[in-house]
């Protein structure tokens, strides 16, 4: 039934993609305050900067080449910044300002200046998926351009670019070159990416070839040399703007065979050239580690690039040899005492995480970025260079030198104060004083004096606020922490500076007031601690501890017995109990629940039939009245629901009337119950569908399905579903892609909130007690709506809808059903063609 039901959603995406967040009718009334990192957030993960500040990824930057306190910042998800006071010290007052939160995306792939335009003030972006976080990000709307530094932008090649993920861009005039990694999967025939180039300003643009392509450079000297990275081919350049081009790499440079049989993923360049037509490039072709570094030069009277192959960068830790995407073995052995490498231990990310650059003043130099450093003797800090922490890898290569004297590190030992930025290096460029700016996973940081050892690196993120917190949760009073992609768990007041709780890839964070103080719970990816932290009401830390999680009735910690967590494993938080929680594993190995804040689980059986299906959403505590259920518990999941409730003893019951009948792809994103009836319920299921039930599952209505965007994984278009009290019947609410919607009270449609910058709402939550809606961004930080409760039921009206949801419903099932005719007579045709062509033989 369900490949049926993949095939109608399919077609329903196909007819539905194109929907963009401005075409759902919107409600300005409704305001949402910033709940920040408003000032920065200190205590992240880089050395020898002051207050170690970190502000999230970003994948560009742009310094402007002739004033150095002007600055652009293509942010991964939370859009392009600008400032104006870059070199003010110290570094958190530097100001930034978005600049693009009303658009309809702000996943940035690539920023590029038009070198024409000698104000500087026109940049295009190129819309795509960067992010560290499973590429997650807005809907990839095509290419964005301003001609006044960023006050305003309009959106260009809708038509032929939606839906492609674009990871390089260049503009001469009203020649504007992007292109593009892949497509999803709505369009096979686009699978391969592409390069498309407008010569009319941006208002068509034509396919160039179909290649996947992961960087274009512009000859700023120039202005109207383009080169772009296309796979499997190599490096182009086009000497007229994008409208032809030329391979200048050789054939060997992308060819597999030339590195044991590896397949180039990623390739990253840098040009520089002078005035009588001498160019020199700079590129790294990646996998997961650099496979070659190459410098070709261009000789103007020939009109011939000659190439040589650089070594790669390296340093030697405990022995072995780490190079500049270097990757470690978990502190595990398998059965015959060897280290275990896993998939997803970080590092070997050169796929994602490489930066180059030349130097500004001497082309025999050239600058790398990777991921992160390696740890020392016995897997423990420092390491051989310095590094105590996994911070940035970033080399300085010269290539007129013999090939083992060629890279030296630019951090820790090699520069000032043993400093070094955030890890996962995005990209470099110089300032107007000759500085290197280099953005990455952490933000924007400077490197004074790079030619040398003794020169610093500088924070340059100020208040930038394009944290990707994919949880968040309250504190009391108006306080939020996150667990963040990158930089680790973090906390603060909405109108202040934020401190890091936990570094590296923070978790699900979960909390709960006392009444005196703040129960904060963290951990990593795959949950290998689990941290249960004190902050009172003054955002003062006053303890923080690792709980030991070891399973009554066993001698083991519960992460011992299970099989696999998720990346971020979810847990519920007791609604009335903050010691109380509740942990699904993955179903063969049991639910856990806690009574004590996390020393010691019970393990819980589910019923036999609902093993290995793995939870999507907890209720954990819910209330009919004024009678309270601390024991109640409801798991959601891939096309089931499990209820416990009266007793902490009592077994799981599956929902029989489960899954309601209508919906065609019953896995579960969200589900939701009313605060004061837990029997009022509504769930979210992938692509989008919405059911309700007043009575505990006795009954179901289906309500209106939303869809925004373009077909992905799960993750890709909705998120969480909520249920406030107000009217009749609550005040529906689902977040997700773009942004947060809400249903009418007719149950008829969906109208969105509009005052939230355009960024993938991760997850969205309620407090009751408070009465605050608040939500964490993909890129924009935190959010909060006071008085949700009465705010939202007040411009919850009924609205006028083009066709209902039913119609367009059966509209689709009908073009399903033609298409399935004209499926069957093509394959009668070319049944019958193929027998013909057998009996002519």
């Amino acid at each position: 039934m369900y490949k049926y039901g993949i095939f109608l959603l399919l077609l329903i995406e196909c007819t539905w993609g194109w929907t963009l967040p401005s075409a759902f009718p919107q409600k300005p009334q409704v305001v949402f305050s910033s709940g920040g990192p408003s000032y920065g957030v200190f205590g992240g993960q880089c050395e020898g900067i002051t207050r170690k500040p970190v502000a999230g990824a970003v994948n560009r930057i742009l310094p402007h080449p002739t004033n150095a306190d002007i600055m652009y910042a293509g942010s991964v998800n939370g859009g392009a910044w600008k400032t104006t006071n870059a070199r003010t010290t110290p570094s958190w007052n530097i100001t930034w300002t978005p600049t693009m939160d009303t658009l309809p995306s702000l996943s940035i792939g690539a920023l590029q200046f038009d070198w024409t335009d000698k104000s500087y003030n026109t940049i295009v972006a190129a819309i795509g998926g960067v992010s560290s976080d499973a590429r997650l990000g807005g809907l990839h709307v095509g290419v964005m351009r301003t001609t006044n530094g960023g006050e305003s932008w309009e959106v260009l090649g809708m038509g032929q670019l939606w839906g492609f993920r674009l990871q390089g861009v260049a503009a001469a005039g009203d020649n504007i070159v992007t292109c593009a990694t892949g497509y999803g999967v709505t369009r096979p025939m686009y699978l391969n990416g592409g390069t498309f180039l407008s010569t009319n300003g941006g208002v068509t643009f034509q396919r160039v070839d179909i290649f996947q392509c992961t960087d274009i450079v512009v000859d700023s000297n120039v202005g109207t040399t383009f080169y772009r990275a296309s796979l499997p081919r190599g490096i182009y350049e086009s000497q007229d703007k994008g409208v032809t081009w030329k391979l200048i790499t050789p054939p060997s440079l992308v060819d597999p065979k030339s590195y044991n049989n590896t397949v180039v993923q990623n390739i990253r360049m840098a040009v520089r050239s002078k005035p009588d037509g001498t160019k020199v490039l700079y590129a790294g072709f990646l996998a997961g580690q650099p496979l070659a570094i190459v410098r070709g030069d261009y000789n103007p009277t020939s009109g011939a690039w000659t190439w040589g192959n650089m070594t790669f960068p390296y340093t030697v830790d405990n022995g072995t040899v780490n190079g500049l995407n270097p990757i470690e073995p978990e502190d595990d052995s398998d059965e015959d005492g060897e280290m275990v490498f896993e998939d997803e231990e970080a590092g070997s990310q050169g796929y994602l995480h490489f930066s180059i650059g030349i130097d500004p003043v001497d082309w025999n130099i050239v600058y790398v970025g990777g991921d992160r450093q390696p740890t020392g003797a016995n897997y423990t800090w420092p390491n051989s260079i310095g590094a105590r922490d996994y911070t940035g890898r970033l080399f300085r290569g010269r290539f007129d030198q013999p090939g083992d004297q060629q890279w030296v590190p630019l951090t820790h030992m090699y520069a000032d104060n043993s400093s070094s930025p955030h890890a996962d290096s995005r990209h470099m460029a110089w300032d107007a004083d000759g500085q290197l700016i280099e953005s990455d996973d952490g933000g924007v940081y400077r490197r004074v004096a790079p030619q040398t050892t003794t020169g610093i690196w500088q924070s340059v993120n100020g208040n930038l606020q394009v944290l990707e917190g994919h949880s968040v949760a309250y504190l009391h009073p108006m306080m939020f922490v996150t667990g963040n992609q990158d930089v680790g768990s973090t906390y603060g007041p909405a109108n202040g500076p934020w401190t890091t709780l936990t570094r590296g890839d923070g978790s699900v964070v979960q909390t709960f007031f006392n009444g005196t103080h703040n129960i904060v719970y963290s951990s990593y990816q795959f949950l290998p601690d689990f941290i249960r932290s004190i902050i009172d009401q003054e955002g003062k830390l006053l303890e923080s501890v690792t709980k030991n999680m070891t399973v009554l009735g066993t001698d083991n910690k519960m992460v011992e017995q299970i099989e696999s967590m998720l990346f971020y494993q979810i847990y519920g938080i007791n609604r009335y109990d903050g010691n109380r929680l509740i942990i699904p594993a993955r179903f063969d190995t049991g639910i856990f629940e806690t009574f004590n804040g996390g020393d010691t689980f019970v393990r819980l059986e589910p019923p036999v039939d609902y093993q290995r299906k793995p939870v999507e959403a907890i209720v954990y505590g819910g209330q009919i009245g004024d009678i309270i259920d601390k024991d109640l518990v409801i798991l959601g999941g891939r096309e089931y629901i499990l209820i416990r409730e009266g007793s902490q003893n009592a077994h799981f019951k599956p929902l029989t009337t489960f899954p309601p009948f209508g919906i065609i792809f019953p896995w579960i994103h969200d589900l939701a119950v009313h605060p004061n009836n837990w029997k009022h319920m509504v769930v979210l299921f992938a692509f989008g569908e919405v059911a309700e039930t007043k009575d505990g599952g006795g009954s179901w209505n289906l309500l209106p399905p939303l869809i925004v965007g373009t077909f992905g994984d799960k993750d890709s278009n909705q998120t969480n579903i909520l249920l406030l009290p107000g009217g009749d019947s609550g005040t529906v609410l689902v977040s997700g892609r773009a942004g947060i919607f809400m249903l009418s009270t007719d149950r008829a449609g969906w109208f969105r909130l509009n005052s939230l910058p355009n960024a993938f709402v991760a997850n969205m939550r309620y407090d009751a007690k408070q009465d605050l809606l608040y939500a964490s961004t993909l890129g924009r930080g935190v959010w909060y709506l006071e008085k949700a409760s009465k705010n939202l039921i007040a411009h919850n009206n009924p609205l006028p809808t083009a066709l209902s949801w039913r119609t367009n419903f059966f509209i689709l099932l009908g073009f399903t059903v033609l298409f399935g005719l004209a499926t069957i007579l093509l394959g009668v045709f070319l049944f019958r063609s193929l027998r013909q062509s057998s009996y002519t033989r």
